[in-house]
């Protein structure tokens, strides 16, 4: 009875590792414009918060070479009463600065980890500039879903993620803004 045990747990464990094979990320998958359709951090505590309100509006660019750029903003930023953005109240500065966040550098996939790290060159959150994140697929067809340990809320944060492709590589689509 145990060796049969054996055996099968032994049958188990050798299916799962060639089913998780097959499950690999590629590059050119990844490759192209993406539009944020949710995202959201989780605490420690279980906590979740829509930093960019449930309806996000932003874009991930990933091209081939290897650069990416990435903005990200909420839907209901105040416009600067002045018109002059040099002349932003305390208090649209403060609500334009905690709802966006955009970075740009280069990336790498891990196709056999099912991640990909953006090292950031430069960042409207100066903290991010010269740092490695490390975002870890979930799914990646017409959506591209990804979790990032590495935020802008503090220790223990997590990003949830979920964009929708808008387009492959070597296609060329027409970006709506808004809804």
């Amino acid at each position: 009875m145990i060796k049969i045990l054996i055996g099968l747990f032994i049958l188990f464990a050798s299916v799962e590792a060639a089913c998780s094979g097959e499950k690999k990320i590629k590059k050119e998958d990844l490759v192209g414009v993406w539009s944020y359709v949710e995202t959201y951090l989780r605490f420690p505590d279980g906590r979740r918060f829509d930093q960019f309100t449930e309806n996000p509006v932003g874009i991930f660019i990933l091209n081939a070479d290897g650069f990416y750029a990435h903005i990200l903003l909420r839907p209901d930023l105040p416009k600067i009463r002045s018109g002059i953005m040099m002349r932003a109240t305390p208090e649209e500065a403060r609500l334009i600065a905690v709802g966006s966040l955009s970075h740009y550098g280069t990336y790498k996939v891990d196709e056999e980890k099912g991640t990909f790290t953006v090292t950031i060159d430069h960042s409207d959150f100066p903290n991010f500039d010269g740092i490695q994140q490390t975002r870890t697929i979930s799914r990646l067809d017409d959506e591209l879903h990804y979790i990032n340990d590495v935020t802008n809320a503090g220790p223990g944060a997590v990003v949830h993620a979920k964009l929708r492709r808008l387009s492959n590589a070597g296609q060329q689509t027409k970006i709506q803004a808004g809804p």
